[in-house]
């Protein structure tokens, strides 16, 4: 896939771009002279850390100002060479999508090996019109930089102080605040990512093409809203961002979506995260068993009914240091603890390690979030028994279950063939069934007797574990899965009733499972019992 080759290649221009970073950031101001500043203010030594560093960041605002020259330089080759990548990997991907239908696209480009070359100079040179706009619109960004460096600074002359440290002791801790390897990092990944969206879109828009699908990597709670999303150029997707970065540190990206080569129409209950157009491959000889076969080897034995731990912090934080550090292996473990303890961890993170409640059962978690850990105990276990009786029998060797964010459009979404999964805490809270067909949205409750977490936890499940090719995630359905739905809904034509997933063959999987998990394997559908047997679902 050709966001995902890519991307390798935008992590190693951010891991370079740091460092000059860094030092354009150090470049802002005199540290020393800065605390020397401060400490002629006469500060009060018997002030609590926190008041220290508040009364010391209303002086940073007030007496300087940072000097941004040396970060728009860095910033304007970083934007050029994102521009760059984008362009390139913009093209490459709607050479994919085209030639999809012929064969599984292989691509033109050796990410592995890839590089801007004269592309940035150009650009910088010659800037053409879509790039100038790009570099012109930063006005909000450039004043987000110095707001930080001010921050950053008072703190640690706040901290300084605490610490009775002196002009040169000072000055090295501060310079660590403003340009820290955390924060310059995450600059690199977000602006990149800023150039790198700018490029996709209008690329597509010069290829006349009307919408584009969300992508996600590695999604927080605000990207996964997004996830498998079309909109028209220019739109909002439901977190409100017209195209990524949703987020510091965010690595979204935005695929093409052409009329004509897509049969399927997006989800609205659920997301799972695919490209636009699904490869077509020649089936194997007997799709029906290999499908059940990779089914039946996800089971696994360290899942044990009723034997949920709750992780605590330093578990926890291990934790989040080994998936930070497994994302970026060039860094190493004790720098990731670093960044942990004291860089700047996205939202999500700082969430789930400061309020959040983390249940572990072998290969599945259930993280609650601030506003998911706010659920009463009672519901907590009541949705943790759900989740046992699902992995007993129809099994994921690994799962992650997120829940904490809000979404009008939403109950829950969810990766297809994936590890991770995405509830609202209102529908883990309510015991009735809200979901109904509603104008311009095709939502087709199999139980009208079922909780709404029973039914949206369920039907989520069904895309985790719809398999995709060679068990990649992020790459659509696979081929096999899609022509056995298609087969048996031609053989059983008057037993499909779903509105919803009439259109997509993901959510139909989804919606067929739904059904025959939530009426214990006792539906009258011939259809969904033809489907159970296909795929080997239990109830």
């Amino acid at each position: 896939m050709t966001w995902e080759r890519a991307l390798e290649a935008d992590a190693r221009l951010a891991a370079r771009n740091a460092l000059l970073i860094r030092a354009a950031l150090r470049q802002q101001f005199d540290a020393e002279r800065a605390f020397e500043g401060y400490a002629r203010t006469m500060p009060d030594t018997n002030l609590s850390l926190p008041q220290q560093r508040l009364r010391a960041r209303a002086w940073a605002i007030v007496n300087i100002r940072p000097n941004l020259e040396p970060l728009k330089e860095v910033l304007a080759r970083i934007w050029a060479q994102g521009y760059a990548l984008g362009d390139t990997a913009a093209r490459e991907a709607l050479l994919e999508a085209k030639e999809a239908q012929k064969a599984e696209a292989q691509g033109i480009v050796d990410w592995s090996k890839w590089k801007p070359g004269d592309a940035v100079a150009a650009l910088l040179l010659k800037p053409p019109r879509a790039f100038q706009e790009l570099f012109q619109s930063q006005g909000i960004t450039f004043k987000g930089f110095s707001d930080t460096t001010l921050t950053e600074i008072g703190n640690a002359l706040g901290e300084a102080i605490h610490l009775g440290l002196d002009a040169k002791q000072s000055a090295k801790l501060i310079a660590n605040h403003v340009a820290s390897p955390a924060r310059a990092l995450s600059i690199a990944i977000t602006e990149q990512n800023r150039a790198i969206s700018q490029a996709t879109v209008n690329r597509y828009k010069d290829a006349g093409l009307q919408q584009h699908e969300w992508l996600v990597f590695d999604p927080c709670v605000t990207c996964a809203k997004n996830a498998n999303i079309k909109e028209n150029i220019g739109a909002p997707f439901p977190s409100g961002d017209i195209q990524p970065p949703a987020h510091p540190n965010c690595r979204c990206a935005l695929a093409p979506v052409i009329p004509g080569f897509n049969e399927e129409m997006p989800g609205v209950g659920s997301t799972a995260v695919s490209p636009t157009i699904p490869t077509v491959s020649t089936p194997a000889p007997n799709p029906t068993t290999q499908i059940t076969e990779q089914i039946n080897a996800a089971r696994t034995p360290n899942f044990v009914q009723g034997a949920w731990t709750i992780m605590g912090k330093e578990e926890l934080f291990e934790e989040t240091v080994d998936r930070i550090h497994a994302l970026n292996p060039r860094f190493t473990r004790e720098k990731i603890e670093d960044y942990v303890k004291f860089g700047k961890l996205n939202s999500t993170d700082r969430n789930i390690l400061k309020n959040g409640k983390v249940y572990v059962n072998g290969p599945v978690s259930v993280r609650f979030y601030a506003s998911g850990a706010k659920i009463p105990e009672n519901k907590r276990k009541e949705f943790l028994e759900l989740v046992e009786r699902l992995q007993l029998t129809n099994p994921k060797t690994k799962l992650n279950i997120n829940i904490g964010s809000t979404s009008k459009r939403k109950y829950g979404w969810a990766e297809l063939g994936g590890t991770q999964m995405w509830l609202t805490p209102e529908t883990v809270l309510t015991d009735t069934l809200k979901v109904t067909r509603q104008e311009g949205n095709f939502k087709m409750p199999v139980l009208k007797t079922n909780a709404q977490r029973d039914y949206t936890l369920t039907h989520e499940w069904g895309h985790s574990i719809d398999v995709t090719p060679d068990g990649r995630i992020g790459v659509g359905q696979a081929a096999e899965t899609s022509l056995t739905l298609k087969r048996l809904k031609k053989e059983y034509p008057d037993e499909f009733t779903s509105e919803y997933s009439g259109k997509n063959l993901k959510e139909f999987y989804a919606e067929m499972f739904t059904e025959w998990y939530l009426s214990g394997g006792q539906t009258e559908n011939r259809l969904v019992q033809a489907l159970a047997k296909e795929f080997g679902w239990k109830a």
